[in-house]
């Protein structure tokens, strides 16, 4: 029945893009998929290693849209394995949800039908693209066989944002084109779904909510300017009698206007609002990210390359004595290096002199005896 599972895991593309940093990137792309029909009912594609974020939107999408599924059938994936993810602990979305979640065997990818959709999509999609590198280098095109400095002056390599809308079309396509597989009898994914509920699709139409539910969380302490998440500081009035002690912030990792506060037993107490308005009110937790990781690398530079301490006079006078000694010593060693040469070679002439030489010898016992 529709609904009842779906399948879920990622997929590296094989697809160069152009991210809004400039930098060239083969995405990830999270799917979910319904197991009776093969709709794809949700996707989320970003640059950067997928994790449990990535897995709580593309579910948050497809909720949204397809209503609640019965349960979801992952891998065994650190990211499938977070605690937001796990329908025992009391304050996930799944237990929330009362979505059940069965893991695949490890290592059998033909345990996961979703795998065949992810290499149909790179063959009938992904292949149309003129970044198109294939999955190992074995496959990639000549004039894409350079340095990713050399790629990024590539004017023909598509954007991130260009990519999703794109594979956003193909996705209703591929939902919208008939199949031969099992049980579809020529029929389309979309077909298939939407005439085999058993029972009526459980949709949230309360888009906040599910917001809040697949949001990330946070423990901050509050302090005299409120919580801060991601750098920004957010305030309301209910925090203040909650100075000093910690709280849950809830957040949309794709919008840091609000966060929502709950107490460490789950009470919630209040939306907070960022309280300045600047150009990082627009930025998501994504970027937040990337930007820390740049951060973190320029002060490596720096630390990598700056000086011990700046010198003081007291070191520049030190340093002028001691290169005065190390020369006073070098000139002293040099000198005695010469002395001790000199000796050596007036030893070794001394000695060649009084060397044995039987031939002056026999020379002189002759001209004694007269016969020279």
């Amino acid at each position: 029945a529709s609904n009842s599972c779906w399948v879920s895991d990622h997929h590296l593309a094989d697809v160069f893009v152009r991210t809004a940093r400039g930098k060239i990137e083969r995405p990830w792309i999270t799917a979910f998929q319904d197991a009776n029909s093969r709709k794809i009912v949700a996707i989320w594609v970003r640059c950067g290693y997928p994790d449990s974020t990535a897995i709580k939107q593309a579910l948050r999408m497809g909720i949204s849209e397809y209503g609640i599924p019965e349960e979801i059938y992952t891998d065994n994936g650190k990211d499938y394995l977070s605690s937001e993810l796990n329908p025992d602990s009391a304050n996930s979305a799944l237990n929330i949800l009362g979505i059940h979640k069965r893991r695949a065997k490890p290592y059998h990818g033909q345990s996961k039908p979703i795998e065949r959709f992810f290499g149909t999509l790179e063959d009938r999609f992904g292949k149309l693209f003129y970044s198109y590198v294939g999955s190992d280098g074995k496959d990639r095109p000549e004039h894409m066989q350079k340095l990713k400095k050399e790629l990024e002056k590539d004017s023909n390599i598509p954007t991130l944002e260009e990519y999703k809308e794109l594979l956003k079309n193909y996705i209703n396509e591929y939902n919208s084109t008939p199949h031969s597989g099992e049980g579809m009898n020529r029929r389309t994914p979309d077909e298939v779904y939407y005439s085999s509920f058993v029972k009526p699709a459980q949709i949230i139409s309360d888009d906040n909510m599910l917001r809040i539910l697949f949001g990330n969380r946070k423990e901050c302490k509050v302090s005299n300017s409120g919580v801060t998440v991601c750098c920004i500081k957010f305030m309301c009035e209910e925090l203040v009698p909650l100075y000093g002690r910690k709280v849950i912030a809830t957040y949309d990792p794709n919008d840091l206007d609000k966060v929502y506060i709950y107490t460490q037993d789950g009470k919630f107490v209040c939306q907070a609002i960022a309280k300045l308005k600047s150009p990082f009110r627009t930025a998501t937790e994504e970027d937040f990210k990337q930007a820390t990781k740049e951060r973190k690398r320029v002060e490596r530079l720096l630390k990598e390359y700056e000086p011990k301490r700046r010198k003081d006079e007291a070191d520049i006078l030190f340093a002028n004595i001691a290169e005065e000694h190390h020369y006073e010593i070098a000139q002293k060693e040099e000198f005695e290096n010469d002395s001790t040469k000199e000796a050596r070679k007036a030893v070794s002439e001394k000695k060649q002199e009084k060397k044995f030489n039987p031939f002056a010898e026999m020379y002189d016992i002759s001209k004694k005896k007269g016969v020279i």
